[in-house]
């Protein structure tokens, strides 16, 4: 009995059309793989999705701010001033289920056993479980755990297990009001490679108000350069105290130097709230 064997090209077309089904239906796969993934994950919406692996009785916490009444006369030369707030600024990065980012924060307080970091809460909603790390100056690295926030007002509160740091000193604007024209300096992590960096400006606006992701803020405008990677970093006055928490920048193509930064007595009023 004779065998037979298809023509060469009857072969190839059959293992075209064989190839052709594979394909498509791959393409199916992943298609019904992503819709789940977005509609699981909720990458997309306004929703948190921060996980911590440690449960927080915050009616325990007792932080302490250090409030100054009254700045200290700006008579220290920019450099020393520097010198004296850099360590309170820390760099965050965050894992989320599908990417990573980074931002900055600002030590603003501790207990016997935490130090306490304040940053926006756009910087870390999306975090993964254990995926907010924090760098401080001397390349010191801790998991942070996120003990609450406010969403409306892009403030969020971290802690991380370590003590004896260098707490950012806050300025009582309430005694002392932030003015039109104050010399301001700005500490972060621009670009999310470049932590520490310090640039400086003015206040050039004070309660302004600015539309994100549909809530308005009122905030202080600067000229101080701020950049992707700024956000949760710490806006300080010509003292050296703490007078607003970086958010967020002007990204039209036809402004420069716009800023904004959320007032430190919001800050500590989303704190205050938390805690009560």
């Amino acid at each position: 009995m004779k065998s037979i064997k298809y023509s060469n090209s009857a072969a190839k077309s059959n293992k075209l059309k064989l190839m052709h089904l594979v394909l498509a239906l791959l393409m199916l796969i992943c298609l019904t793989f992503t819709l789940l993934s977005c509609g699981l994950f909720n990458f997309d919406d306004n929703s948190s999705t921060i996980d911590s692996t440690e449960s927080i009785d915050l009616s325990d916490l007792n932080i302490k701010f250090n409030l100054v009444d009254e700045p200290v006369p700006p008579n220290s030369p920019i450099v020393m001033v520097v010198e004296a707030i850099h360590s309170s600024v820390v760099e965050i990065t965050v894992s989320s289920y599908s990417s990573s980012s980074s931002g900055s924060g600002v030590i603003v307080a501790e207990d016997e056993t935490y130090s306490y970091i304040l940053t926006c809460f756009h910087v870390v909603e999306n975090a993964s479980r254990n995926g907010i790390k924090v760098t401080l100056t001397n390349d010191s690295k801790y998991t942070a755990t996120y003990v609450g926030g406010d969403y409306a007002e892009d403030i969020a509160l971290l802690r991380i297990k370590a003590t004896n740091l260098n707490i950012a000193s806050t300025r009582n604007v309430g005694n002392s009001p932030i003015k039109l024209g104050e010399d301001v300096i700005v500490i972060g992590n621009p670009l999310g490679t470049l932590g520490g960096t310090v640039t400086r400006g003015i206040i050039g606006g004070l309660a302004r108000e600015i539309s994100v992701s549909g809530f308005t803020l009122t905030v202080l405008q600067t000229d101080a350069s701020i950049n992707s990677g700024n956000s949760g970093g710490g806006m300080f006055d010509s003292s050296g105290l703490l007078i607003g928490i970086i958010n967020a920048k002007s990204a039209a193509t036809n402004t420069e130097g716009l800023g904004f930064a959320i007032p430190i007595e919001i800050a500590l009023q989303v704190v205050e709230k938390l805690l009560a």
